[in-house]
Order: structure tokens, then C-alpha cells, then sequence
């Protein structure tokens, strides 16, 4: 992403970078019960907030909603009272897309950074 970044700039172009989720990927394990797709999470003791998407392998997927997940949380389904343990956060899709914003403000002041949706907002990201 930093490489279209430059070089849209380079070259006065626009970028249009479209995210359709904005996953967090962790390893989990002490897993207790069958998540359900879509319920809400809760990250204890974090306080954080998710949404379950899937399981895979030992990996654990889901969409922040509030907070930030630490590793030690314990994950409880809202609905399924599935529980798992967070051992190691992978990818923090909040995290990573700051990042590229901060580095496109850092590297190219001028150039205009526009959303079309609510995203940036709902994830708190300046």
C-alpha cells in the first residue's frame, strides 16, 4: 500500500483503497463451545467489544467494535457462551489502517484523504 501511495502522488493521481472488513486476526486457545457467526464478543479484561466471524485453523477471527483486545483477554460469545483465551493478536486491522494513513499524512502532506462512508469514524481512526 505504500508503494500506491507514493506513487499516486508522484504522479497527482487519485487512490481509491476499499476495505470491506476490518478483521482482527489472533490466535486463540482453551476453546469452550462452537462461536455463532455475527454475535457480539466480549474481552475480558480488556473491556473490548467484537463481532465473531470464523475460526480457522487455531486462528480466530472478528470485527472490533469498541476497545482494544489485549493478549490474556478472555473471549465470551454473547449468545453461544462459547469462551477462548487470546494468546497472540496476529493482524489488528484498526491498527494496521492508522498506520497507513499515518504514513501517507507523514510522507505526502498535501494529499487529501477522503472517505466515502462512515468507516473511519465508527473505528475512531484520525
Amino acid at each position: 500500500m505504500k508503494e500506491l501511495i507514493d506513487s499516486a502522488s508522484a504522479e497527482g493521481k487519485w487512490l481509491v483503497l476499499y476495505l470491506h472488513n476490518m478483521d482482527n486476526k489472533v490466535t486463540a486457545s482453551q476453546v469452550k463451545g462452537d462461536f455463532r457467526p455475527g454475535e457480539e464478543l466480549l474481552f475480558s479484561p480488556s473491556g473490548a467489544i467484537g463481532r465473531y466471524r470464523r475460526e480457522r485453523f487455531n486462528w480466530f477471527y472478528f470485527v472490533p467494535l469498541s476497545g482494544t483486545l489485549q493478549p490474556g483477554d478472555t473471549v465470551t460469545g454473547q449468545l453461544s457462551n462459547a469462551t477462548c483465551y487470546i494468546d497472540e493478536i496476529l493482524y489488528n486491522g484498526k491498527e494496521a489502517l492508522k498506520e497507513i494513513i499515518d504514513y501517507a499524512r507523514s510522507r505526502h502532506p498535501a494529499m487529501r484523504i477522503v472517505t466515502i462512508d462512515k468507516g473511519l469514524d465508527i473505528y475512531n481512526v484520525k
